[in-house]
Order: C-alpha cells, then structure tokens, then sequence
C-alpha cells in the first residue's frame, strides 16, 4: 500500500497541473463506466469517489446542484467550517475590543454593535439554510444547535464591562438566521404540535427579527400545512405569544403561510383586514379581484396597497396622507422593489379597464415620481397635462416639501412651501421667471427684520442654501474669500440620504440659472450685511477659549460690512484686549490689534 501511494505521489509531483487535468480528463474518457466502477469498487472510499464520479458525469444533476457538496465527507468539511465562522463571529462578542463595539468620538463611550454582528452572521446563515435537510440526514448537529448560539450570545453579551450597558441590548438574528432557527426546529420536531409549543417555550426570552421568511413551510404538504393551520388556531387561545391578528408576531406570519393552503377564503380576508399593518397584503387582494374581473374592487386596493406601502416603509414622513391626490409617492431610495412597479401597472390596467381616464394621469405622475423622484424635467412633462385637474395644487404643495425636504433636510418638516425652494417649483411649471424673482427679492427684505431667532432657524437655511445656489462658484465675491469660503464649505448631510451629488441639486441649479436667479445677487449679500451681526459670538460667551468661530464671524464681517466691523472691533480692544487667545485667533484672519 505504501508503495502504491508512494508511486501516485511521484506520478502527481512529475506532472504540470494541467498535465495531470489532461491525464485525468483522458483516462475517464477512454475506459468504459463499468471499467471504472470496478476500479472505484476496490478502492477504501469507494462510496464517496462513486456518488462523486455520478455527480460530475450528470451534467443535469450537476447544474442543478451545482452549488451542492459532492460527498458526505465533503460536506461535513463545510458545513464545519460554516460552524466554525459562526462560533468565532460569537467569539468575539464579548470583547470590549473586538470587532463588535462601536465608538464615534474617543471621548464617546464604546458600544455594542449588535446589528453588524447579526448581519455578519446572517451572512453565514444564508448559506447554511439550503443544507439543513442533509444535516438532519446525516445527524450530525445537535437538536438544540441554534438555540444554543443564541445563548452563547447572550452570555458572551454579558461579558462586556457594566458600563458599556450592553446588557440592556436585545439581541436578534436576522432573516436567515431566523429562518434557520424555525427551519431546524420544524425538522427536529417528531409532530407538528410539538413544533409549535417547542418554539413557544424556546422564545419566550429570545428575540426572532420580523423581516423574515417562512418560505419552506410552503414545501410541506397540504395535510401537514392543514395539521399546521389548526393547531396554531386552537394554541393560539392558550398562548398569548401567539398573536396571530398581529403582523409584528412572527407567528402570524407562519399561521398566514398555513392559511393560504388550509383556507384560502380566510387568507384573503385576513390579508385584506391586516393591509394597514403589512401593505405586501394587498397584492393577494388586488390580484384575486383582477382575477374575478372585480377591477372596481381591484382598483380600489391597488390605490391602497400603493400608499400603504409608501406609509410603511418610508416611516420618516410624519403624517403622511396616504390620499394620492394630496401626496407623492416619492422617496428618497434609490433601490425600487418590483412589487410596487407591478402595483403601479396593475392599477393601471383596472383604470383601463374602467375608463378613469383621469386617474390614469394621477398614476403616470405618482409613478414618475416613485421611478424618479429627482427628475425635475420627467416630472414635469407628467404634470403638464394635470394642470387643469382639481388635485393638482395639492401635488404640487407635496412636491415642494418633497424637494425641500432634499435640500434643507434637518430642517425641511417646519419649512413652509411658501419659500423660494417652493417658488422655484412654481416656475418649473408656469415658465415665469419674473414672479419667482419678485416673490423672492420681497422675501429677501422682509424675512430679514424678523426678531434674532434668525441664526439658527429655517430662514437662515434657506439664505444659506440660496446663497451657495446664487453665489457659490460667481466671480463677483472672489473679494470675499472667507465669506465664499464659508458658503462653499462641505455640507454635512444630516440623514445621508445618498451618498452621491443627488440629481435634484443638478435640476435645481439648472432652473435657478434658467430663472436668471442671478439678477437677486445684491438682495442676497444685503440680507447677509443686515443679518450678520447675529453670527458673531460676543468672547465673554464662548467657551473653553475657542474663539475660532467668532474670528471668521469678524472677518466675514469686515469683508461685506466695513462699519459694523469697524465698531466691533474697537469694543473687543477695548474690553477683552487681556484674551490673548482671542487676539490669536482673529489674527490668522489679518485683524488681530
């Protein structure tokens, strides 16, 4: 035997790869099956060479697990290593300088970062799920082995020092993980009843994300999804966990896989009853009425399952009206689902169907506005045809929050429509540049006698981001070089809605120029000129001697007006002339003493 190893071992080592790939490929080509599998037999893994040699050869079989282990050896190597992946992604928790804990500042305390350490490992978990069955198969994993990392978790959890507070962070698997915690359960589990009252006990105290999917149950067979259905109805009453009128419960979502085949009827009414919690309801809905050719009914839940889904998932508009005649079904994602684009032409076809020939034109604009919120130009051309429609005020009065919710952001919600953003949207529409200018330059004098509240609030914003719109790249303030400095700094998005120069800064530059905004550059430094002393902080206020803010404030001043810095700055000489570091600061501008 050693001879015969030793002889492949110089055969092996003598050969290119590729010369050993050409033997190979030669030697299966050339000797018949039954040749071959006489060699196998006499070999000590005949087994495992054999299922591999029938996996390789079946090109069928081979695409159609392409992704499956060959052998069971093999197999156990990477579900191993899967293990293994888990084991030291929860290793690490627990380490207040691992992987897992987060500090902004160093002056900010550390904390753990439970949600990337659940991503990591769904990550992992995504590709154990398909290999479940066979693990079950060949039984080698214990019944509790899901169970069991969430309780190391919460153990190693505890292992963070006190005061990090981590303890007080509810941990939860994300999609797969769940997915494999239930999955694993369902086949451990010798009935179906003791399924239910296994996972009940088992998270009690453990926590299972909402965002998952209990596709496989729709593997099972009628009978045990019948089995299934029942036993959820009946547990439900003894079991407050089991809240199945809930969609947030992660039982309602087996139970509702279990009704659609045990009964279809109370499928759709549940789906229909719970669209205000879960607008993916509504597709079951509006498609079993197409079905029927209801397409009033139909159309009806379309519309619904639209703005549900807009209410649902863009959450961070307060008060949203789900009446499409009065919002827009804008957001500020750039990934589409194709569930709503599929919705979107849906509802379409019902008001084809029904001759609603107008709604049709609310659809066209709600859809350009979902496929491309930030195409001023698309929008447009959609609008123009809905100029005479009674809802067209309101869709514009939405699209003018819309677009200054991108521009201002942090202060977008207590912003009026009425503001030059807003105006701006109106000459998209009606072409007339000289109401926009009007309308802004009488802003631009009155807001500016309004009480020193100023600084901090909308209308500062709104100057502010007017002026980097008019004045930002214009030759005419080169002379002002702190001043342009300061307008043309980075601004910080509050939300970070997109990482990329958003497409609607782009069209709102272009119509600004289009509007000759420009002809408003003198209004717009005089606001700065009446506004500006409210910048400057007075020395005695600022603290731990960081006078940086108040010596570009100075300087600024100087630059656009020469007599109110004239007046400031002798008061400073004479009442803080001892604030050396003061004096430090304003002389990095050139009008130190």
């Amino acid at each position: 035997m050693n001879e015969k190893q030793n002889l492949a071992v110089d055969f092996i080592n003598g050969l290119t790869r590729e010369e050993f790939e050409n033997f190979i490929n030669t030697l299966f080509s050339t000797l018949p099956t039954d040749e071959l599998m006489n060699v196998f037999e006499q070999l000590d893994d005949s087994e495992n060479i054999i299922n591999l040699y029938r996996q390789i050869n079946n090109s069928a079989e081979q695409q159609a697990e392409s992704l499956a282990p060959s052998t069971d050896d093999k197999f156990i190597e990477i579900w191993s290593s899967l293990v293994s992946g888990i084991d030291c992604i929860i290793g690490d928790i627990g380490d207040e300088d691992g992987e897992y804990v987060e500090q902004g500042k160093h002056w900010e305390c550390p904390e753990f970062d439970e949600f990337q350490a659940a991503r990591d490992m769904d990550e992992i978990f995504e590709k154990m799920l398909p290999l479940l069955e066979k693990v079950d198969l060949l039984k080698i994993e214990e019944e509790d082995i899901f169970l069991n990392m969430l309780g190391d978790i919460n153990d190693n959890i505890g292992m963070y020092p006190e005061w990090m507070g981590a303890e007080y962070n509810e941990f939860a698997f994300e999609e797969k993980g769940a997915e494999c915690v239930l999955k694993w359960m369902w086949l451990n589990s010798v009935s179906v009843e003791s399924f239910v009252k296994g996972a009940v006990e088992a998270f009690k105290h453990s926590m299972l994300p909402l965002n998952f999917s209990p596709v496989f149950f729709t593997k099972e067979s009628n009978e045990k999804l019948n089995e299934l259905y029942n036993i959820l109805l009946k547990e439900s009453e003894q079991y407050s966990e089991i809240d199945l009128s809930n969609t947030d419960c992660f039982w309602h979502i087996i139970f509702h896989q279990s009704e659609k085949v045990a009964d279809s009827n109370a499928y759709l009414k549940t789906a229909e009853d719970l669209i205000g919690q879960e607008w993916t309801y509504g597709i079951p809905v509006y498609e079993n009425y197409i079905k029927l050719k209801d397409f009033k009914q139909a159309e009806h839940y379309c519309e619904r399952t639209l703005a549900e889904a807009y209410r649902q998932t863009y959450n961070y508009i307060k008060n949203f009206n789900t009446n499409p005649e009065q919002s827009i079904f804008a957001t500020h994602s750039d990934k589409k689902d194709e569930r709503i684009e599929r919705a979107f032409f849906n509802w379409k076809l019902c008001c084809e169907e029904l001759n609603m020939h107008d709604k049709l034109l609310l659809i066209d604009i709600q859809q350009q506005f979902y496929q491309t919120p930030d195409n001023w130009d698309e929008i447009k051309l959609k609008l123009l045809p809905a100029k005479t429609q009674s809802w067209f005020y309101d869709i514009m009065e939405a699209w003018k929050h819309y677009v200054i919710i991108n521009t201002l952001e942090y202060q977008a919600h207590s912003t009026p429509n009425e503001s030059w953003i807003g105006w701006l949207i109106d000459y998209i529409v009606n072409d007339d540049a000289k109401l926009f200018q009007s309308k802004t330059e009488n802003w631009l004098k009155s807001e500016m006698d309004e009480p020193d509240s100023f600084r901090h609030g909308v209308d500062f914003s709104l100057l502010y981001q007017l002026t980097r719109d008019v004045l930002g790249n214009d030759k005419s303030i080169d002379t002002f070089q702190v001043f342009k400095a300061y307008i043309n700094k980075s601004q910080n998005r509050v939300y970070n809605f997109r990482e990329k120069i958003k497409l609607d800064d782009q069209y709102r530059l272009a119509y600004l120029q289009n509007s000759n905004a420009s002809i408003l550059k003198d209004k717009i430094l005089q606001a700065w000129r009446g506004k500006i002393h409210q910048f400057i902080t007075s020395p005695e206020h600022v603290a731990k001697s960081d006078y940086s803010s108040s010596a570009k404030w100075l300087a600024i001043t100087k630059e656009l007006n020469k007599e109110l810095f004239k007046q400031i700055h002798a008061e400073w000489k004479s009442c803080y002339w001892r604030k050396r570091n003061l004096w430090k600061a304003l002389k990095q501008y050139g009008i130190a003493k």
